[in-house]
This record gives C-alpha cells, sequence and structure tokens, in this order.
C-alpha cells in the first residue's frame, strides 16, 4: 500500500487522535528538531498486528491482512498506535543492518506483543507500551523496551540486555539472559532477574525480589519487600534479606521510616 498523509508539524507531546477512523491510517509527525516520526495508527478494535524487518532495514506491518510497506530511512522512527482493544502483535526481526527503531502503543485493552528474532548480525530497536490493561509483552534476543503500563502485567526478558518496567499495577517480571534493568513500579510485583548482572528497583509496593544468577544490585525501595540473592551479588537493600537460602538480616528502608 502507498503511503499516503499529511505532514504534521508538532512537538514530542503532541498526540493523534484517530480513535474513531474506521480504518488504518499512516500519519508523519514532525518536532521541532526536524526528526520526523512516522505513526500507523490501527482502529479501536481487537487487531491483529506482524511487524516484519527485512535483511536492509525496511520494515512491513500487516494490520489485519493490510499490508503497509516502510522503507529503511522511514523505520529509522517508526510508532505503531494498536489503539484501543485486546490486540495480538507479534515482530519477527531478519535485518542485517541496526537501525529500525520500533515503538509500539499497545493502547487500552489486554494487549499481548511478542518479539521473535532469528540471531542475525543486525538488530531492531524495539519498544512495547503495553499502555492500561492487563497486558503480557515478550521480548526477543535482541535488547528491547518493555513497558507495561497500568494493570497487571506479565513481562518476559529475552536473551538480550533489556529494560524492563511493569508501571502501575501488581506485575510479574522475568528478566531473562543478559543484564536487565528490572522496575517493578508501584504496586505488589514479583520481579525475577534471571541469568546476567541485572539492576532491579522494586519501588513503591510489598514485592518479591530473585536476582537469580550473576553479580546483581536488588533494592526493594518502598513497602516491605523480600530480596533474595546469593554471594555474587553486590549490592541488597530491602525489608528482609536472603542470601543462599538463608535470612542474613533485617535491613530497614529508609524509605519507610
Amino acid at each position: 500500500m502507498s503511503m499516503m498523509g499529511d505532514s504534521i508539524n508538532a512537538n514530542w507531546q503532541q498526540f493523534l487522535d484517530i480513535r474513531n477512523s474506521s480504518s488504518p491510517q499512516i500519519e508523519t509527525v514532525t518536532g521541532f528538531g526536524g526528526q520526523t516520526e512516522y505513526h500507523l495508527n490501527a482502529t479501536s478494535a481487537d487487531n491483529q498486528i506482524h511487524i516484519h524487518t527485512h535483511p536492509d532495514g525496511s520494515v512491513d506491518v500487516t494490520l489485519d491482512g493490510e499490508v503497509f510497506h516502510f522503507t529503511a530511512e522511514q523505520a529509522k522512527s517508526l510508532v505503531i498506535n494498536a489503539g484501543d482493544g485486546n490486540d495480538l502483535i507479534t515482530t519477527s526481526d531478519a535485518s542485517l543492518v541496526n537501525g529500525p527503531n520500533i515503538v509500539i502503543n499497545g493502547g487500552n485493552g489486554d494487549d499481548i506483543m511478542a518479539s521473535f528474532n532469528n540471531w542475525l548480525p543486525g538488530s531492531a530497536n524495539i519498544t512495547m507500551n503495553g499502555d492500561a490493561g492487563n497486558d503480557i509483552l515478550v521480548a526477543g534476543s535482541g535488547g528491547q523496551t518493555l513497558n507495561g503500563g497500568d494493570g497487571h502485567d506479565l513481562l518476559i526478558g529475552g536473551s538480550g540486555n533489556d529494560n524492563l518496567d511493569g508501571g502501575n499495577g501488581s506485575d510479574f517480571i522475568i528478566g531473562g539472559a543478559g543484564n536487565d534493568y528490572i522496575r517493578g513500579g508501584r504496586g505488589d510485583d514479583y520481579l525475577y532477574a534471571g541469568k546476567g548482572d541485572d539492576i532491579v528497583h522494586g519501588d513503591r509496593g510489598n514485592d518479591f525480589i530473585d536476582g537469580g544468577e550473576g553479580r546483581d544490585k536488588l533494592r526493594g525501595n518502598r513497602g516491605d519487600d523480600t530480596i533474595i540473592g546469593d554471594s555474587h551479588d553486590s549490592k541488597l537493600s530491602g525489608e528482609k534479606v536472603i542470601v543462599d537460602g538463608k535470612v542474613v538480616e533485617r535491613i530497614p528502608n529508609p524509605f519507610i521510616g
């Protein structure tokens, strides 16, 4: 499908309200710095979206059976707005070059987003934003950013160095392999860092944090938290700290008096 749409001068805080549209739209958004973003805006429905990056860095987005093509240059700033609804969004990466930068906004609804990578030299930079709803976000082999947003979310990291943020709600986060940065956000969260040298913050709420393997930095922050680490971890801070299966001490949390 050919790319049509008006060029809109806007700052980065401006959002396009297309929720009442009956068909997908492509818009360009140009910021004050001159950088142009390409937005593919879905309808307010339960959409099925697949995003595929090609070896040359170009991207095809299949939205409910209709294919939208973006050149490698356009894919450097590509935003997919799924709209409200319970969406299923998958990605596959066959890029041989670094360059595609893709942001996926799930919108309101219980969305599922999953990334499948092909272990090729290049890699697309993918950010998944679950927004409101109880979402499931799964990273692929490259380092990705997963933001759960509001709701009780499940975030699963891949084999790369991921940034995982549960947002508001009681979330379940698994870091996977790689040196991950994990934040639970507000709510009573379960955070399992997995393999790698990870940094984990429970934030507000009564959190359960397990560092897994690696030299981790684990901090409960505000709330009555349980921290499980081992002798390899460099920093542990929480209401209850367990090292190698033994409660070593209860460390007062300075944020809760």
